[in-house]
């Protein structure tokens, strides 16, 4: 298999638990780890490195299709770095 990566675009700090923070840097290169597809829940998450498994609001819930694509998982855990 394959690894799936991004690319960070700007500097980005994460919240994984409370009082514990990720940081990543411009051009920093993140793997994603794991892809979990629950139809039945319409959810898709994923596992990143440094932050754990972190739910995909734009692929889940009333977003959920079947035939999502690693490009779309990956520009979901991109905007979920950048925008947290």
């Amino acid at each position: 298999m394959s690894q799936l990566t991004i690319t960070i675009d700007s500097d980005s700090t994460v919240v994984v638990v409370p009082a514990i923070t990720e940081s990543f840097t411009t051009g920093q290169v993140v793997e994603i780890i794991s892809i979990y597809d629950n139809p039945a829940e319409s959810l898709v998450q994923a596992e990143v490195d440094g932050i754990g498994i972190i739910k995909l609001d734009s692929l889940s819930d009333g977003n959920y299709v079947t035939n999502w694509t690693n490009s779309q998982v990956a520009t979901a855990v991109k905007n979920y770095i950048q925008t947290s």
